[in-house]
């Protein structure tokens, strides 16, 4: 052992110490050679001095005992630790039953301080659950107190007890002599006669709307026929209406290309809506505006 190579086949350890080449777990010994025919010598045994033993690390850090080439996490066997000693397996036990948990967990091959600190916190674990079921749960007393009876299950219902009704015992009344009973006779209804009663009020005057001031035809002659069409909705009439006066017949699409040459009816004529109608041509065309 040595803290360096001494020489050809020393190996490395994972202690980081140096090994020569007969401590190696793989090394075989070299086969003696066949005896000759010469006469044997006679020679004094020679013991061969015991190598150092390589040292031990500690299980917590492998999880067995054994030379640092030698240790596996493994089973003393060389086998590996059976499926129910795999962590899902021992939290399923903790989970749904927490002694076979237990068991599984204590036999297993885990370090000493994982055993215990799932063992601790699992109880806990456990131990909560229980006090929280039993806070949960109602104590008689406390039924007692709210009035609440238990309830009877029939199949898939809930069904409220009937409560028990004992029958009192008859009671057999003594016989006895009814005095005479007087009806009194009904009474005397005199009729009454009312007052006729007070005849409705007349109803309200009709309220009469004074008719709207009607609207005057503007003089509109020689104006641009939207300027024309503008003053005639200043007078009061919002419609009025435009025709062709060459006689062709054409949509006035645009109005400021019209000029205004005749209007019916005249100036000062009172209108009402669409009674205003205007005769345009184009500008450039002849009119005697």
């Amino acid at each position: 052992m040595s803290d360096a190579p001494l020489g050809e086949g020393w190996w490395l350890a994972t202690d980081g110490r140096y090994y020569p080449p007969e401590q190696h777990p793989d090394h075989r010994p070299k086969p003696a050679p066949p005896p000759t025919a010469e006469a044997p010598q006679v020679t004094s045994p020679v013991t061969p001095p015991v190598p150092p033993t390589p040292p031990l690390i500690p299980p917590a850090a492998t999880g067995a005992w054994g030379p640092p080439s030698t240790v596996q996490s493994t089973t003393p066997t060389g086998t590996p630790e059976p499926w129910y000693h795999a962590w899902w397996a021992i939290a399923l036990g903790l989970l749904l039953c927490f002694p076979v948990g237990l068991v599984l967990l204590w036999t297993s091959r885990k370090p000493t301080g994982a055993k215990v600190g799932l063992s601790v916190a699992t109880g806990l674990l456990v131990l909560a659950l229980t006090v929280s079921s039993a806070l949960s749960s109602p104590s008689p007393d406390d039924v007692a107190a709210t009035g609440d009876e238990p309830r009877t299950l029939v199949g898939s219902e809930d069904v409220e007890p009937q409560p028990t009704v004992t029958a009192a015992p008859p009671v057999t009344a003594a016989p006895t002599t009814a005095p005479p009973t007087t009806v009194p006779p009904p009474p005397t209804t005199v009729p009454t006669t009312l007052p006729p009663p007070p005849p409705p009020p007349p109803p309200p005057p009709p309220t009469t709307v004074p008719p709207a001031p009607a609207a005057v035809m503007p003089d509109v002659v020689c104006m641009n026929l939207q300027v024309a069409q503008d003053t005639i909705q200043a007078a009061g009439v919002f419609f009025s209406r435009s025709t062709d006066a060459s006689g062709q017949g054409r949509s006035q699409i645009v109005d400021s290309n019209w000029i205004v040459v005749s209007q019916s009816p005249p100036p000062g004529t009172p209108i009402g809506e669409g009674d205003p109608v205007l005769g345009a041509v184009k500008y450039g065309e002849f009119s005697p505006c």
